[in-house]
C-alpha cells in the first residue's frame, strides 16, 4: 500500500524536478516503457469514475522554483487577454486550505505518493475527493507507474479542468513572472510542431470511442531559450511578457 502525502512537499523536492527540455530528453528514449504505463493505467481505471481521461500519467518537471513554506496554487483568474483563467504561483502553506493535490510523484522506495501541486479549481477538488475515496484505484496506479521504472520521469496527475473550452480550442497555460495561467486558444499547426507533450491520460477502453474530453497536455520549446516562447502578441508586450514559457491541454472530443 503507498501512503498518500497530500501536504505539501519539501521545496527541496519540488526544485529538484527537471526543467521540460531535460524532462523530455530523457524520456524520449524509452516510449516503449512509456506506452506501457499508460496502458495499464488504463486499465486500472476500467469501470471507475476516471475511465474517461480525468486523471494521468504526468511529465515531471518543473516552470519555476518555490521558496521554503511555500507551495504551488492553482486559483482562478483572468488571462491579460480578459479569457477565464486558472492562475498557479508559490504561496505559502497556509493558502492550501480550499485546495486539492493536483500533480504527484510516485515514490517507490518509500511507498508514497508526494503531492507536487495544488488546486482550487471545482473540478479537481471533486476528481480528489473521488480519487481518494478509492484508495484502490489509487494504490494500483502507484503500483503501475512504480513497476513500470520510470517513476523517476512519469508522476500522476488530475487532469481535468473546468474552464469554458470551445470547439477545436485547447487550454493553454502561458509562463511568465512565476506566474502560470491558463486558459482556453485555438492551437495553430505552427503549435503543434513546436510543443512537447507532458501528460497522458488514462482512458479506460470501454470508454475510447466514446467522445468524453481527453486531456493531453504540451509545451513549447520555441522561442529566445530552451524553455521561452514569446506567444502572445498583445499590442506592444512589456517586459513581463517577454520571454515566457507554454503548456498548452488539448480537450480531444469527438
Amino acid at each position: 500500500m503507498f501512503t498518500v502525502m497530500d501536504r505539501p512537499c519539501r521545496s527541496s523536492d519540488y526544485n529538484d524536478l527537471p526543467e521540460v527540455m531535460a524532462a523530455d530528453a530523457a524520456l524520449k528514449p524509452l516510449q516503449a516503457a512509456l506506452d506501457e504505463l499508460i496502458s495499464f493505467g488504463s486499465r486500472a481505471c476500467d469501470s471507475t469514475p476516471f475511465a474517461h481521461g480525468s486523471i494521468g500519467g504526468l511529465l515531471l518537471h518543473r516552470h519555476w522554483e518555490i521558496q521554503d513554506g511555500e507551495c504551488m496554487i492553482e486559483r482562478s483568474g483572468l488571462h491579460p487577454s480578459g479569457r477565464p483563467a486558472l492562475i498557479s504561483s508559490a504561496r505559502p502553506f497556509g493558502e492550501c486550505t480550499a485546495t486539492a493535490p493536483s500533480r504527484f510523484k510516485v515514490d517507490p522506495k518509500r511507498a508514497e505518493l508526494v503531492a507536487l501541486e495544488f488546486s482550487a479549481d471545482p473540478s479537481v477538488l471533486e476528481m480528489w475527493r473521488a480519487l481518494n475515496a478509492r484508495r484502490d484505484v489509487l494504490d494500483r496506479l502507484c503500483e503501475v507507474i512504480s513497476d513500470s521504472g520510470l517513476a523517476d520521469k512519469i508522476g500522476l496527475g488530475i487532469l481535468a479542468r473546468g474552464l469554458p473550452i470551445a470547439d477545436g480550442e485547447s487550454l493553454v497555460e502561458d509562463n511568465w513572472e512565476e506566474q502560470s495561467v491558463l486558459s482556453a486558444r485555438i492551437l495553430s499547426p505552427k503549435d503543434d510542431e513546436i510543443v512537447i507533450q507532458t501528460s497522458w491520460p488514462f482512458v479506460a477502453s470501454e470508454h475510447g470511442d466514446a467522445g468524453a474530453p481527453v486531456c493531453v497536455a504540451y509545451c513549447f520549446q520555441a522561442g529566445s531559450g530552451s524553455h521561452t516562447s514569446e506567444h502572445y502578441r498583445l499590442g506592444s508586450p512589456p517586459a513581463k511578457q517577454l520571454g515566457m514559457a507554454s503548456l498548452a491541454v488539448r480537450m480531444a472530443q469527438d
